[in-house]
């Protein structure tokens, strides 16, 4: 892209790059301004040069890339941040809402065509083998097929039969075949259910409105 057309953040960004290319703050600042001017390869491209200059157990730097872009709803990137900090030892340590967050992203990456290919499959299983049916579930449904949604789905109830990502994955399902009737039931419980998790209420709620 032709930096000198491109807005004052970005250009502001790029200018601090090339004082300090070696440093990861700048490169992330860098990659969030593209991505906020709909940049979107080139955010991901300098995305992996902020990684690769970064120290790989830097939980800080890692922890402010992925809440950067799960403020952006850049859900695939954010996902594998979030799997990087899972992967680092004494990941514990991270906030208390890591875990929930770490799902969210998972779960709303895995429509998207291009998850695999920057968050693989397997990083998920090993995470959490159920987390990894619920992703390989969700893509198959809105890029592969319905059989292999459900199929995925079932694994992950075999693994965890109460998990809120299975329900919603479950009604999900259910809207793509068109049966708001058997939908609309499971999304009302998971909308109203104080236990779980705010983003699956949201989620729930937002399908419910559209059945309006």
């Amino acid at each position: 892209a032709n930096i000198e057309n491109m807005p004052p953040d970005v250009v502001a960004a790029n200018e601090a790059v090339m004082k300090h290319p070696n440093d990861p703050q700048a490169r992330l600042q860098l990659a969030l301004a593209l991505w906020d001017a709909k940049e979107l390869g080139a955010s991901l491209q300098e995305l992996t040069q902020a990684i690769e200059l970064a120290e790989p157990n830097d939980k800080d730097f890692f922890l402010k890339a992925a809440q950067e872009y799960k403020a952006r709803e850049a859900w695939v990137p954010a996902a594998g941040l979030y799997m990087r900090l899972a992967a680092m030892p004494k990941a514990e340590e991270l906030p208390t809402n890591f875990e929930a967050d770490l799902h969210e992203t998972v779960y709303r990456a895995s429509e998207k065509q291009n998850l695999p290919l920057l968050v693989p499959f397997e990083r998920i299983d090993a995470y959490d083998p159920a987390l990894g049916h619920i992703a390989r579930g969700r893509y198959a449904l809105y890029n592969g097929k319905l059989s292999d949604a459900r199929l995925n789905l079932a694994g992950a109830r075999n693994i965890n039969l109460n998990m809120y990502e299975a329900f919603l994955l479950e009604a999900e399902i259910e809207m793509k075949q068109e049966k708001s009737k058997a939908a609309r039931p499971i999304l009302l419980s998971l909308s109203s259910d104080p236990n779980a998790p705010g983003w699956i209420r949201f989620m729930a709620d937002t399908f419910l409105k559209t059945m309006e």
